[in-house]
């Protein structure tokens, strides 16, 4: 959307009526940008007070851009003039630059409508927190274990000698690294489901990043965790659904992070690869800064029900945090592997009992709830990172990976999966052939 600004001036304020159907989804959605604009031309108020109610109601881009289509703008303000650039900025170039000269009231109003717009470079500052407070951490875990017997893999990343999945966490650990100079940061993994080369080459890649950035690169084990029950543990196998270990993970190394005395830092911020990096300022943020102190977290708000696990901070100190965290998130995956335990071989489980890549993500409802977040002011923060694929539940082949679900079946410790790398089972649960034998061996 090109924005079309003119000068003159006509008097604004007039009252707008007649457009609160336009800025519905259910019209905007299913008319062209040219009906819009006719729809506006007819609701017969000055162009600048139109233009001013459909920004303070957040309208959908669609519908300004049937508003420059309408109207020629004649004496636009500063502040309506910055208004329409965050909104047209899909790239995310602008920064707080854009919002110099406006008053501090118009500001706070900049820094909201950017929120709302998932736009994470117009925010409001807070007072710096020092990098030796937090802490960056992402993860990795491998669908399948590495070939110790043939020793080939330079890696940790999935078969260890594919170099795109290594170069993309290279690139993006760089980047982190050049945004929080003397910082720390941890790349998580599970030590199990590699050979002792491919750690050692990573390794080697952290360390030398590290010296060259001036950044704390550890490589971290989840074997080492100290918080994980033995029925998790179980889990970690390579039989269970990857995301299902995946999403599990996050929520055991944030535990960890904000319970134990050996981990110095106050912040533990979790990152995908594939969000953006922020910088110190961004991260810590007036707006993030208020809910860490309240609530004691924030999580990424794009996504589905504006919730996403795929960026998310903690603070330590919160005891309601901790507390509620582990009930509804540790405790809850333990209770359902042992009730699930009790049934015999495919039995029609409620849905809210598989265990699939799902499965850890919809606790996080329980999670929320029990925390009593507020409707209009939850504790979220923008970041820029895709889609999730399992929007909806996803849309996947049986024999994709994605798809699989697994429990144990009695006292068993071999997860019995159906459908993805067990598709050849028709739905069937059994253990996936070539990893029934599998035992965890984590390197030492």
């Amino acid at each position: 959307m090109a924005v079309r600004v003119d000068g003159g001036g006509a008097s604004a304020g007039v009252a707008v009526e007649g457009l609160g159907r336009i800025c519905d989804f259910s019209f905007y959605y299913y008319n062209s940008v040219d009906d819009i604009a006719a729809e506006l031309k007819k609701v017969g108020a000055d162009s600048r007070a139109v233009l001013d109610f459909l920004l303070d109601q957040n309208c959908d881009v669609k519908v300004l851009a049937g508003f420059i289509e309408a109207f020629t703008l004649e004496g636009i303000s500063p502040f309506n003039r910055v208004r329409l650039q965050i909104i047209d900025d899909d790239e995310h170039v602008l920064t707080n630059a854009v919002l110099d000269g406006l008053e501090d009231g118009e500001k706070v109003a900049c820094y909201e409508l950017a929120f709302l717009r998932n736009h994470p470079g117009i925010y409001q500052e807070a007072v710096p927190v020092a990098v030796e407070d937090y802490s960056v951490n992402l993860l990795w875990v491998n669908l399948n274990p590495q070939d110790r017997v043939a020793d080939l893999a330079g890696h940790i990343f999935g078969d260890g000698v594919e170099k795109d999945v290594n170069e993309a966490y290279r690139m993006r650990l760089s980047s982190w690294a050049d945004k929080h100079p003397g910082g720390s940061i941890n790349l998580w993994y599970d030590s199990a489901l590699v050979t002792e080369k491919a750690r050692m080459g990573t390794l080697a890649m952290l360390e030398e990043m590290g010296k060259e950035k001036g950044v704390s690169l550890r490589l971290r084990d989840v074997r080492l965790l100290p918080n994980i029950p033995p029925e998790l543990r179980h889990a970690l196998h390579p039989g269970a659904p990857v995301y299902f270990r995946v999403d599990m993970l996050k929520v055991l190394i944030a535990d960890y992070m904000i319970s134990s005395p050996e981990e110095r830092e106050r912040f533990f911020v979790f990152t995908d690869v594939d969000v953006e990096v922020l910088e110190g300022l961004q991260l810590f943020n007036q707006r993030t800064m208020r809910h860490l102190e309240k609530m004691g977290y924030v999580f990424n708000r794009n996504g589905m029900d504006k919730f996403e696990n795929s960026f998310f901070m903690f603070q330590k100190g919160h005891e309601k945090l901790l507390k509620v965290h582990r009930k509804k998130m540790i405790e809850a995956i333990v209770n359902n592997i042992k009730v699930v335990r009790r049934y015999s071989l495919n039995p029609g489980l409620k849905s809210e009992y598989v265990m699939d890549a799902n499965f850890v993500f919809n606790l996080y409802r329980g999670f929320r709830e029990k925390m009593d977040e507020r409707v209009k002011d939850k504790p979220r923060k923008v970041v820029v990172c895709p889609s999730s694929r399992f929007n909806g539940g996803g849309n996947f082949k049986s024999s994709d990976h994605q798809k699989e679900a697994f429990r144990f079946v009695g006292d068993g410790v071999v997860p019995y999966t159906r459908w993805g790398r067990n598709s050849r089972g028709c739905g069937d649960e059994s253990p996936i052939r070539a990893l029934k034998d599998w035992v965890a061996a984590p390197l030492i």
